[in-house]
């Protein structure tokens, strides 16, 4: 099973993963810089990057669950973390 936590503001929303995962599934070079990371997190982004990952797990045969998170009523700090490196840019 994966468990992907998700954080939104109100403009954009992320799905956290840690970054083994990516390599895990074999979508680590592909995920775009328009996601984040912090340590050992990865916070994807909503539209392309999240269903990347999410594809290729449930390809594999795994459960995918979502976490929600309340979210903000402002900009999310996540919007503050360094853009995601390792994948395309």
């Amino acid at each position: 099973m994966l468990s992907m936590h998700y954080y939104s503001d109100p403009e954009h929303g992320w799905y956290r993963v840690r970054r083994d995962v990516l390599d895990q599934y074999g979508v680590a070079e592909r995920v775009s810089s328009c996601s984040y990371q912090n340590g050992v997190y990865v916070y994807l982004e909503e539209d392309c990057d999240a269903p990347l990952l999410i594809g290729a797990a449930k390809e594999a045969g795994t459960v995918v669950t979502i976490v929600p998170h309340k979210a903000s009523d402002r900009d999310s700090s996540i919007r503050r973390m360094d853009r995601y490196e390792g994948g395309t840019k």
